[in-house]
């Protein structure tokens, strides 16, 4: 019997399969940054200090000012892509749903932008006669010479990515098995003691929701209300009301089992049982819900700890 979650289950190998592996987008504006400007920095050193594609020929007094706006051109064009594009589509962008695909096609939209408006710049600087064939022709040219080690360096991530966490997920469930079974052994008689209740607020006062803490799952963001989950005898409610995701993590920052995992989720560690994983990273396994709740890359090692020493449930 295959006991595998469809996120660890072995890869698919025919060509369309590999392209809808999962992937990690990157979301965080500092790195989106860096990366654009580590891009830019190299263009324009090697640009200068090796002078290709005819530059070494210009000898006016301008050279390294024009050679060096090549970068500021990269840099430039990343940025627009990172963050314009992803306004304009934003579904196309959407962290879970991202996927090898996805990030072959948008490397290659940097590469292809980056090279089209360096050729214009060109066209300018040096004033050659402009063409709309020529131009056609380097599109061309720089796609089908970017596309396979692009390609080939997106499905050597994702494996790598893959094998990482889906080791990583295994280790911590089987902690979190092994933590299960101690809490079934036989113990102290069960406390009758009455569970002190928490009192979550909405926008609105007139939006208070009384529930024992243990009881609650996840709380899940949508674009101006959240979706509470929690559970009510043998059976999983939920609440919906307006409020904030950060509201809710302040109410709940007195429970130290309550962790905001993802920018759209705050999870319940004590009623996390398994730990799966993809190239994305974890997801977290709750008790009769009906999917999975995604952990932001950044928190991976942080939310393994927690994980190892919360009390459960």
């Amino acid at each position: 019997m295959n006991t595998l979650p469809p996120t660890e289950q072995p890869a698919n190998s025919s060509f369309y399969a590999i392209f809808q592996r999962p992937f990690p987008l990157e979301t965080d504006a500092t790195k989106r940054v860096l990366v654009s400007a580590l891009f830019g920095f190299c263009v324009a050193a090697i640009l200068l200090v090796f002078t290709p594609f005819g530059l070494s020929r210009y000898q006016g007094e301008w050279k390294t000012p024009i050679i060096t706006f090549y970068g500021i051109i990269t840099f430039s064009c990343m940025m627009f892509n990172y963050f314009i594009l992803e306004k304009i589509f934003p579904k196309y962008f959407e962290e879970e749903s991202w996927n090898v695909g996805k990030h072959v096609s948008f490397s290659l939209i940097h590469i292809l932008s980056i090279g089209t408006v360096n050729f214009l710049y060109s066209h300018v600087v040096f004033s050659f006669d402009f063409h709309w064939l020529p131009l056609l022709r380097f599109i061309g040219w720089t796609f089908l010479i970017g596309l396979f080690p692009t390609t080939v360096l997106t499905l050597l991530l994702e494996r790598r990515y893959w094998k990482q966490n889906v080791a990583g997920a295994a280790r911590i469930s089987s902690t979190l098995e092994q933590q299960s079974l101690e809490k079934q052994a036989p113990s102290k008689p069960h406390s009758t003691v009455v569970p002190k209740l928490i009192t979550l607020i909405g926008t609105s006062a007139k939006e208070q929701y009384e529930l024992n803490p243990a009881s609650i799952l996840c709380v899940q963001a949508g674009d101006n209300y959240v979706t509470l989950f929690y559970e009510s005898g043998e059976a999983v409610k939920k609440i919906l009301f307006r409020a904030t995701l950060k509201s809710l993590e302040e109410q709940l920052q007195t429970h130290s089992n309550f962790y905001r995992c993802h920018k759209s989720y705050i999870v319940n560690l004590s009623n996390v049982f398994k730990v799966s994983g993809n190239a994305q990273g974890y997801k977290l396994h709750l008790s009769d819900l009906d999917f999975v709740v995604p952990v932001s890359r950044s928190l991976q090692t942080d939310i393994l700890d927690k994980l190892q020493h919360i009390e459960r449930a």
